[in-house]
Formats: C-alpha cells, structure tokens, sequence
C-alpha cells in the first residue's frame, strides 16, 4: 500500500520528504494540544528533544527552511511512524501516517488563467484522489478542531464512520508564530486504516441515454451541501449516476441566513431508456425528503 501512495503522490505533484522523529518543542506545543510530550532523555540537541505527535511538523520545518532559500511554491508528502501519549494515560501510541503540505500557488503560472494560492480545497481533492487510488470511495469530509490547524479551515476525514485523518489551514497563530509565507494547507491520514483497500473494478457501461436535470434549493446557511449531497443520493437510489454541486449562491433574492445550492443530478437505468415520469417522481420524492428532513425549498 505505501508504494501505492507514494506513487500516487508524485504524480499529483508533491515531494517525499524525509524528517527526523523528533522536533523541537516549540513545535510540539504547537501541535501537541491535548497530549503528554514524550520528551528524550538524551537528545542529540535541543531542536530535537520530542518526539513527534504528527508529521505536520517536519513537514512545516522543511517548508520553512526552503522558503529561506526562495522557494515558492512547495508540495511534500512524508510517510512515517509518529508517537502520541494521552494525557493522565500510560502507555505510548505509535502509528503509522502519511502526511502533505501545499504552499504557494496551486499552478504555475500560465496565460490562460489568473494565479490563485493553493487552499483548503486543492488538497481535499488530493486526498480524494490518493482514496481513489487505494479503491476507496465516499469518503466525508466534517468540520472539526485539530490543534494547530485553523478551526474554520479544518476537516476530518471519515471513511464509513470512522476518522482515519483530517485536512486543514494552518492556524494564522502558527503561520506568524514560523513567519511563514502564505498559509500552507495540509492533510494527515492514518496508513493502517487503508490497509485492505481495493483496486478499482470494471462495471459494464448502460447503453441507454441518461436523463439531466438541475435543482437550485433554498437550505439553511448552517447545514453543509455535504448533508444535502448525502440526503439526493440516498432518495435517488441506484438510477442516479452522478451528482455534482456546482453553485452556491448568498446575496440578492435570498432570505438572510439562507443559501441557495445548484445541483446537478444525473440519471440512468442500466437496461431501459427512463422516461420522464420516472424521472418527475424521483425529483419529487427528493424535494419532498429534503423539505422534511432540512428545512430545504425549491428556488424559484
């Protein structure tokens, strides 16, 4: 499986990077919140006197010492084993991750396109793809708190209810705390948890046209499109191929403390054509659960 992620991160662009397991305790107490510091008896030297809680923090040292050499835009990956202590617990938890960090501008520059820094959903893409690759697919993503990285920025990442990493900002307190240049965005994912992950299979392709449509729903501003995503897909059942969400939209004909979601819903039947009753009562049935279960109105 490692040789698998490696590879699969080198081709979305990063770096292997190779950092000691131990770090400075500055940077420990920058991302230790929450866990007892298991610090060296006899360490080679002061920056290296705690062994590491995560790999976010190597990464971020290395960061930091290219940009001291002008590099500009980076992105590394480092796989490797880190040691956690829970506090007023015994016992030492070791665990092996991988981890990335994305800095700088998400492209090179180029005529076609204004440059644009790299952000919280460039690298929640690319654990989306490192997923694909290891055969796993509908993965969520759901706002949480990780120390040292921005709270409003932050996601775990959950495969079948159970949190196997997270993806985030830097916390503005660390980036001015290291001076470093932009906000770096990085992710983290527990190795152990992918093992057993399977490769892609072939599902034969239908040969009947599929049926388009886009709804534009009215929700709260406090419920996430993931819920309503999850809600479609689960009324839709098997005729819906693909869901995309391609508009959010808060302003001028919208109630405050609302916001409007474009959706849109592909539908197929692998052995007829669909017609458009079926079609009708599927979105009926889907605007109906979304009104009883969130609050949701169609836009008009």
């Amino acid at each position: 499986e490692l040789g698998r992620v490696q590879d699969a991160l080198v081709s979305a662009g990063y770096l292997e990077a190779i950092t000691y397991s131990f770090i400075a305790p500055e940077l420990w107490n920058l991302f230790g919140e929450g866990l007892e510091p298991v610090a060296l008896a006899n360490p080679i030297s002061r920056e290296m006197g705690v062994m590491r809680p995560s790999l976010i923090p190597g990464l971020v040292s290395t960061a930091l010492h290219n940009q001291h050499r002008q590099v500009g835009s980076q992105r590394l990956f480092e796989a490797g084993m880190v040691f956690r202590q829970q506090r007023g617990e015994s016992g030492l938890q070791q665990q092996n991750r991988v981890a990335g960090l994305a800095t700088g501008q998400a492209q090179p520059a180029q005529w076609s396109g204004a440059a644009r820094p790299v952000d919280f959903y460039d690298l929640k893409q690319d654990v989306t793809n490192l997923l694909a690759v290891l055969g796993w697919h509908g993965a969520k993503f759901v706002a949480a708190a990780v120390p040292g990285l921005h709270p409003g920025a932050c996601a775990e990442v959950r495969l079948g209810g159970q949190v196997i990493g997270h993806v985030g900002e830097l916390h503005p307190a660390v980036v001015r705390s290291l001076e470093l240049a932009g906000t770096p965005v990085v992710f983290e994912v527990a190795l152990p948890l992918l093992v057993g992950s399977r490769r892609p299979a072939f599902a034969p392709f239908s040969r009947f046209p599929a049926v388009r449509r886009d709804l534009a729903v009215v929700v709260g501003e406090e419920i996430p499109a993931a819920a309503v995503l999850a809600l479609v897909s689960k009324v839709a059942g098997p005729l819906l191929r693909d869901l995309q969400l391609f508009d959010v939209y808060c302003g001028q004909g919208i109630d405050s403390g609302k916001k409007s979601l474009a959706l849109g819903l592909l539908f197929q039947a692998p052995s007829s054509t669909l017609v458009d009753s079926q079609v009708e009562a599927l979105v009926a049935d889907i605007l109906r659960q979304l009104g009883l279960e969130l609050g949701a109105s169609l836009r008009v």
